[in-house]
């Protein structure tokens, strides 16, 4: 189960923060918004 969750959430930051991208590239938003509504996790990122 721990790996599961772990493959879940690392597939959901790649959407947002894609390996190798700039950090201007991030969605930061979108993932912080994605983590409270679909996980109901409130972490800053």
């Amino acid at each position: 189960i721990h790996a599961m969750r772990a493959d879940v959430l690392s597939g959901v930051v790649g959407e947002y923060i894609v390996p190798g991208s700039m950090a201007e590239q991030w969605d930061v938003a979108g993932l912080e918004r994605t983590l409270a509504g679909e996980f109901q996790l409130d972490l800053p990122v």
